[in-house]
């Protein structure tokens, strides 16, 4: 599951999201999240959390 802001889910596809996901650490998928969002115009604040069963 992801739990984010607007200001990270506006500046992601869903295809990038769904990417993210599925790497095998929520660690990293949040670090990819943040990458991808700042590598772009981000213009609000991140905020992200990865929740695996």
């Amino acid at each position: 599951f992801l739990l984010c802001s607007d200001g990270l889910y506006e500046e992601l596809s869903a295809d990038a999201l769904g990417r993210a996901l599925s790497l095998a650490s929520p660690q990293v998928a949040v670090e990819r999240l943040f990458d991808g969002a700042l590598s772009g115009a981000a213009r609000d604040n991140l905020t992200a959390v990865v929740i695996r069963q």
